[in-house]
Order: structure tokens, then sequence, then C-alpha cells
């Protein structure tokens, strides 16, 4: 993937994340306050890379692509390692909701991992001693993932790279952790959120949209499996027909458009 395609990826889980960051539910537990679930474990849990059984609760965690650092904050975990973020972060490559969530629990910000691209960084991860690694949106290989589990354990993506609903990464990140419950509970805070909006834009439902970044003369188009697409449609949008028809599954959640095809939209 090239850097403009990866901080095409690297967008994809703010603004479904930003909510799970933000909801009522994450904002009334403290990081690394919540119960975990001890009679959870051990737990399996399959992905298209491999299956990984944690058998006791995590106590250093991980994470490494979009999504699961937030999902796992907002279930009350905060991580012992986090990635640079260049799509959103501040000039130290964290969230400005993630640090405002540690701020206002009064803990620092974690190790954060340097941008090392595509690239895994795998002397600082080991570095950081982790008994988990938490990537279920990630654009992890067979050959980092294998790479990773000499480390620790990996949660990794259940399906195709960079394709993951956010919703479901809430809910991977919840049952490593043992705590599936509190990720119910994020979600169910997410939606009514949702819901709420959702009822007071009546204007939004059935209007058709498509999303796309133009980067250098070619435009990103996003499909349905983006989550920022996806939290659109939650809001009562639908996908432009053209944006289905249109899709070369060149990657599970973009395609690309020249210029000179973009009236087909």
């Amino acid at each position: 993937m090239t850097p403009a395609r990866r901080r095409a990826a690297a967008a994809v889980a703010l603004a479904a994340m930003t909510l799970a960051g933000c909801s009522g539910t994450a904002a009334e537990q403290t990081p690394q306050a919540t119960a975990t679930q001890d009679d959870a474990f051990p737990v399996t849990i399959d992905s298209a890379l491999g299956s990984v059984t944690i058998e006791d609760r995590p106590e250093r965690v991980v994470t490494w692509g979009w999504g699961s650092t937030d999902a796992a904050i907002a279930l009350g975990v905060t991580p012992v390692a986090i990635p640079f973020q260049a799509y959103g972060g501040d000039a130290d490559g964290v969230l400005p909701w993630i640090r405002q969530a540690l701020d206002d629990a009064g803990q620092d910000v974690p190790t954060v991992l340097p941008d090392a691209g595509e690239d895994v960084p795998y002397e600082d991860i080991a570095a950081a001693a982790p008994d988990l690694i938490l990537a279920p949106y990630s654009g992890l290989t067979q050959e980092q993932y294998d790479t990773l589990t000499a480390i620790a354990p990996v949660v990794a993506y259940p399906d195709q790279p960079w394709a993951t609903p956010w919703r479901d990464v809430v809910t991977i990140t919840g049952t490593a952790l043992g705590l599936a419950d509190e990720a119910q509970g994020v979600l169910d805070g997410i939606d009514a959120q949702i819901a709420e909006q959702r009822a007071e834009h009546p204007e939004f439902e059935g209007l058709t949209l498509a999303t796309a970044w133009d980067v250098g003369g070619t435009f990103y188009v996003y499909a349905d499996e983006d989550p920022r697409v996806e939290f659109m449609l939650d809001l009562g949008f639908t996908n432009a027909p053209a944006v289905d028809s249109l899709d070369t599954d060149e990657s599970p959640f973009y395609f690309t458009l020249s210029y000179e095809r973009l009236d087909e939209l």
C-alpha cells in the first residue's frame, strides 16, 4: 500500500470510533478500572491469519492498526503501547480524544510506537513486553502476524485487512480482554447516540452519497465496508448505486476513479 493509500486506510475508523471513545459508557469509566470477567478465560478467537487462545486476563496490551486503541480505552483498559496515528493524531501521533480520555483519568500516554508505514516495529513492540497484541482492524500480512506471535498472542482481523466493521472491532476487543458485556454496553451507548441523531435529522433518510478522497488526481471512492460510509448509512443515508456498480474490488474498502470518470458517480 502506498503512503497515500495508507493514509486513506488510517482514516477509516475516525468517525465511528470517535463515538466509542467519547460515548457515555466510556466516559463513565476510568482506564484500567473495569473489572475483567476472569471466568471468560481461556478464550479462543479465530482470524483470517490464525486462531489464538488467550489463557488468562491480559495485563499488558499492545494495540496495532486502527480502532482497537479506542475500543480498549472505552472499555477501561489502557494499552502499554499504541500505534502512531499519522492521520488525525497530534505531533506525538496521539488522537485527541485518546489523549483527553487519559488526561481525564490522570494517566500518562502510553508508549507510542514509531510510524513505520506498512512495516511493523517488532523490536519496539517486544520492548513493551505485551501479553496480548490487538490488531483486529489492520493490514497485517501473514508473515508479520507469524513474527508477532513469537512475541505475544495476536488477535488479527476476521476476514480481510482493513475491512473489519467498527462494531466488530469493539466486540472482538471486548472478547479478547474478557469484557464482552462491557463491550456490548459501549455499543449500546453508541447506537443510542446514532439513533438520536438519526431521529433529529429525518432529512438524511434515503439521501444517496458517494464518499471519496482526492489524492493527486485520483479519487479514492469508499465502499460500504469503510467505517466512515458505514457510519453515514447508520444515520439514514444510502450509498449511491454507482458506488456499487463501479466498484472494482481492488481493495476491501475502496476503489480508485480517475477525474475523467468522476461524472459516472
